[in-house]
């Protein structure tokens, strides 16, 4: 019996060794995997990140802040006390510490260099800082890389050059809403400014800029009066000049100076900004002076007349709308009576013009998809219903204007730059052309309403072409009184008694018969 107590007692003794060691296997394991782990830890911490505060620029004169406390550094206690160094960029003394003050005394681009020096760790960083005497803001739709070489001149001349991008001018009314946006997103940067250059391919977009004027308040207005406009164009500074007379009325700076690209620099350099008319004369750059004595004279009494409401704060696009219309008739007619094209009378491709100039081509074409589209639809639809004409074309254009609402959303999902308020009207008289079709539908055939409706389209696009041409559009609205020739255009068109070039192509056969004979 003592024996087989001593057997179990040996038993139990070896089976409590057995697990103390297979404890203990199994805690050494997880020592030696603790051990990389804290040593991984102290090589993060064993390095220096440099990293400063300073801001990108500064006007002269300015005293700055350099910070580098945002940097990582090593265990005091291990690496000892960091050491900072800064090199300012401008030949200057070395400053030393964690945060120093620096003033500069000359304008240009510097190249800042913050040192930290810890044990025997060496870690350094480097930032741009631009330093200018005057600030400018330059309005512009011109290319990339023009806009990088004018940027660094302006950059050199010790001048902090804002540019707000802007897109190129057209006739649309969605063009200069967008443009009128831009100039209220960037409002406190316009008056701080000391001058505003527009530098675009044509004068729209300063013509909006006196409709955005009428917007904001009159602390806002007293504010960029002060401000020196300059309008950089390449083509005729004449008539550019009675483009912008109406801003001139609205705004009532001491004048607009209007002159060419090379002009940049002279203005960039010129230490006192009221004198850049007589510097840009003395280096014989061509400039206009746009003020109280550059008025229209009393005998183009409809250009004085236009350039009343415009200075009332009328938009130039708008008046540009209703002086197209001749020129849209007169291109119409010509097609239809002179080359033989057969369209929708001479309203319906004169509305989708109109259409295509307040839209825009884009959003006009898809608007014009969707009216035949939906006219289709409804056609197939309803030849399956027996309804009477008039109140076929009733529900067409209820449903096409409830189509609308799906042309709409997808303008607010891609964000289209539209006033959509703007957009109803076009879109509800561009619906018309859906009547034109049933109608042609019911009386010549499908096959005929499809060539009359293309046909139609290519002649609103031609007419569009044309009047949204930048030069017409200038020359029209520099000098209304041009409406006339279209008128007379029309005139001789009525008294046109011979035959169509699409008669000559049809009976040609017939008139070399007749030339032989």
């Amino acid at each position: 019996m003592k024996k087989l107590i001593l057997i179990l007692a040996l038993g139990i003794s070896m089976q409590t060794l057995a697990q103390t060691e297979s404890t203990k296997e199994n805690v050494e394991p997880q020592t030696q995997d603790e051990d990389p782990q804290i040593s991984e830890l102290e090589k993060e911490e064993a390095f220096l990140s440099p990293a400063l505060e300073i801001p990108d620029v500064v006007r002269l004169g300015e005293e700055m802040v350099f910070d580098a406390s945002p940097s990582k550094i090593m265990s005091l206690s291990d690496y000892g006390n960091p050491n900072y160094s800064w090199d300012f960029g401008d030949d200057s003394d070395i400053k030393f510490g964690e945060v120093v003050k620096y003033t500069y005394e000359e304008a240009g681009i510097y190249t800042v260099k913050m040192n930290i020096k810890q044990g025997s760790e060496r870690e350094s960083i480097e930032k741009s800082i631009q330093v200018y005497t005057k600030q400018m803001v330059l309005i512009t739709d011109v290319l990339k890389e023009t806009l990088a070489s004018v940027d660094a001149e302006a950059a050199d001349e010790g001048v902090l050059l804002n540019v707000i991008e802007v897109p190129k001018d057209s006739s649309d009314l969605s063009n200069e809403d967008s443009v009128i946006r831009k100039f209220q997103e960037n409002l406190e940067m316009l008056k701080g400014s000391e001058a505003i250059l527009f530098y675009t391919s044509s004068t729209q977009t300063m013509q909006a800029f006196g409709q955005f004027w009428k917007l904001i308040s009159a602390e806002s207005q007293e504010a960029l009066r002060s401000k020196l406009l300059v309008q950089i164009s390449a083509s005729s500074l004449d008539r550019d000049a009675k483009l912008i007379q109406p801003v001139y009325e609205i705004v009532q700076p001491d004048f607009i100076v209007l002159t060419r690209p090379e002009a940049l620099n002279p203005i960039f350099t010129r230490a006192e900004i009221s004198g850049v008319l007589n510097e840009l004369s003395l280096r014989g750059i061509e400039v206009r002076q746009v003020d109280a004595k550059s008025r229209i004279p009393v005998y183009l009494p409809f250009s004085r007349l236009l350039n009343l409401f415009s200075s009332s704060g009328l938009s130039q696009t708008v008046i540009y709308l209703l002086l197209s219309v001749p020129f849209l008739a007169f291109m119409i007619a010509f097609f239809r009576q002179f080359v033989g094209v057969s369209t929708f009378g001479v309203l319906a491709p004169l509305m989708l013009s109109l259409a295509f100039l307040v839209l825009g081509l884009q959003f006009g074409m898809a608007v014009f998809l969707v009216v035949m589209l939906v006219s289709w639809a409804i056609r197939v639809l309803f030849d399956k219903v027996e309804l009477l004409y008039i109140p076929k074309v009733a529900l067409l254009l209820s449903c096409l204007a409830l189509s609308f609402f799906l042309v709409l959303g997808l303008a607010v999902y891609f964000e289209a730059s539209l006033d959509l308020s703007l957009t109803i009207f076009p879109m509800m008289v561009m619906s018309s052309m859906s009547e034109k079709f049933l109608s042609s539908q019911s009386a010549e055939g499908i096959r005929s309403a499809l060539i009359a409706v293309v046909e139609t389209v290519l002649v609103s696009l031609i007419a569009y072409a044309f009047v949204d041409w930048a030069l017409i559009k200038d020359n029209v609205l520099a000098m209304p009184e041009l409406i006339i020739l279209p008128i007379l255009g029309t005139v001789w068109l009525g008294r046109f008694t011979g035959l169509r070039v699409s008669e000559y192509i049809k009976f040609r056969s017939l008139l070399r018969e007749d030339s032989q004979e």
